[in-house]
């Protein structure tokens, strides 16, 4: 056991670093998994209460980092003649130390010798809460998971008043055994008399010993960690109230059972020049479709889009709406626009998307929804998003982009008219006066 305690003070320092290098790498990996994956959440939480949360739990994370320059337990001692001194101290940056006082009379000062000097940064346990907290805040993704880690944070911090309580209780049998491990000095029989009426009383009080007057108790640093706890206790409450962050995808439909309809919005895409270029260079072609991919897949959940499936280069997606189908659109259009690459590498990208009813079966959708979605992409310009009248309809009041009617055209295999409209994107050339139709 005092091998233990000597080697856990020797290295204290290094092994909270690895605990806690561990628990930041996890995090940090979760961190880039979802940025990878469709972007963080954090700047979503912080709007409305989540940001209302965090505030208050930023201000307990503030009083954390200065209740580590404070004292969490003292012990002084005014001895009859001469200057109060400080028989017991624990603390965030010098750690633990106990001093007795020998000797001394009314008219001589008390000669103080150290039995215990442990140089142990103890703040370190706790301040490493702070910057694990923030990495789980910036990986937040639901309320309710971000606030149980809020409020473990104040239960560790409230941790810290447990252990200095028990600290000061077992006194009289903790200072013998880490003297001995730490080589100090042996404790007295008047050393041992005065750390058992300290332990009797641990909260706090004074008495006399010897011709000294002694009174002990919490640090202001203890107290900071209880106001540090309260303030964490209550982020978490406000965080807990914040509703999930990560879209929710539309239902994936049953592998079997009867066929089930729903209204849908229905997205296909298509590469320009992608069945051309497979002619001439396939090996090039198939590069083109693994980074066409890998760029856009991660969009879709971020506007609960479901990818029913491929059909070459191009993407079949469903969405719960027209305006989250429209919106994923501008932002597939716009990772492919603020690549910088020569024109040869671009992948410019066709969009078509209209919204009806459709039928489920088998993890696939059918109907004249899907039909017509298919054939309006065509009407798309290369890095361009073509829009039904059914969808103009749905966003032309929610969205800030120019919606451009185009010219009637007839669409193979439709028997009935209908009118189809060009979101024009912000990079993109106004159109004549006469075609161009602002959101109402």
């Amino acid at each position: 056991m005092e091998y233990f305690i000597s080697w856990l003070v020797d290295n204290f320092l290094l092994v909270w670093l690895l605990i806690f290098a561990a628990f930041a790498a996890w995090k940090v990996r979760e961190i880039w998994k979802q940025w990878k994956n469709g972007g963080l959440l954090f700047w979503k939480f912080l709007k409305g209460r989540g940001g209302a949360g965090f505030a208050v739990g930023v201000v307990g994370m503030l009083i954390t980092i200065v209740a580590l320059f404070f004292p969490w337990y003292v012990a002084t001692a005014k001895p009859a003649v001469g200057a109060s001194t400080q028989l017991i101290y624990v603390n965030g940056f010098h750690g633990i130390g106990v001093s007795v006082l020998t000797g001394g009379n009314a008219t001589a000062a008390p000669t103080l010798s150290s039995v215990v000097a442990v140089d142990a940064p103890l703040g370190v346990i706790f301040a490493i809460v702070i910057p694990l907290l923030m990495l789980d805040t910036l990986a937040v993704t639901r309320g309710t998971a971000l606030s149980r880690k809020y409020v473990d944070s104040a239960i560790i911090l409230l941790i810290a008043l447990v252990l200095v309580l028990a600290f000061a209780s077992d006194l009289p049998g903790l200072v013998p055994a880490i003297s001995s491990a730490v080589g100090g000095q042996q404790l007295s029989a008047a050393g041992s008399s005065f750390l058992t009426t300290i332990s009797s009383n641990p909260a706090g009080g004074s008495g006399a010993v010897g011709t000294s007057t002694v009174s002990w108790g919490f640090g202001t640093g203890t107290y900071l960690f209880i106001v540090a706890a309260l303030a964490e206790f209550a982020a978490g409450g406000v965080i807990g109230s914040v509703p999930d962050l990560a879209p929710k995808a539309p239902q994936q439909p049953e592998e079997s059972g009867e066929p089930t309809r729903r209204l849908a919005a229905i997205m296909f895409t298509d590469i320009v020049g992608y069945t051309a270029l497979t002619q001439t260079d396939e090996s090039k072609a198939m590069k083109l479709l693994k980074k066409h991919r890998k760029l856009i897949r991660p969009i879709f959940p971020k506007y609960s889009g479901r990818e029913v499936k491929t059909i070459g280069d191009a993407f079949l997606v469903e969405f719960n709406s027209a305006l989250e189908a429209t919106e994923c659109a501008v932002e597939m259009e716009k990772t492919l626009h603020d690549l910088h690459e020569p024109d040869s590498e671009k992948v410019r990208l066709k969009i078509g998307i209209h919204v009806g009813d459709v039928i489920h079966e088998g993890g696939d959708v059918y109907g004249d929804a899907v039909n017509i979605a298919s054939r309006i992409e065509p009407l798309a310009t290369g890095g361009g998003i073509c829009i039904s009248e059914q969808v103009y309809d749905q966003i032309r009041n929610k969205v800030q982009y120019k919606l451009v009617k185009l010219e009637p055209k007839e669409l193979k295999n439709v028997s009935f008219q209908i009118d189809t409209y060009r979101v024009q994107l912000p990079w993109e050339a106004d159109p004549a006066p006469a075609q161009a139709e602002s959101p109402k």
